[in-house]
């Protein structure tokens, strides 16, 4: 849904998405595949540190996509452009989801680096 937002602001600013942009989008999507395929604990199994790592990034992410929806939600107060878009409700829903996320990455936090003694 998100996304769908992000490519309805670019049409309303005349953005075009770029042949560099979809390749960079390819790139990160490749990236995280790879990301997956590490030696931790074990080649084929999900290990408790890979929560930790995959959890952290989408922290990151979140953390980012936070930044664009305060930004767009304040450009819309003055820009006629962004009218029809609720920036606010989006802005709110990410925020709720960043909660949840630290709120996992502590508990995978505590079960990767656990006492095994």
């Amino acid at each position: 849904m998100q996304k769908e937002i992000v490519e309805k602001v670019f049409h309303c600013l005349d953005f075009e998405v770029s042949i560099q942009g979809q390749l960079k989008q390819g790139a990160a999507w490749l990236a995280e595949k790879i990301g997956r395929f590490k030696l931790n604990d074990s080649l084929l199994e999900y290990s408790d540190l890979s929560r930790v790592v995959e959890l952290e990034a989408l922290l990151a992410v979140t953390q980012e996509r936070i930044a664009l929806w305060v930004t767009l939600n304040s450009l819309s107060i003055t820009d006629i452009r962004f009218k029809d878009f609720k920036f606010s409700l989006i802005l709110s829903q990410s925020e709720l989801q960043l909660e949840e996320l630290k709120t996992y990455h502590c508990s995978a936090i505590k079960k990767a680096f656990a006492s095994n003694h």
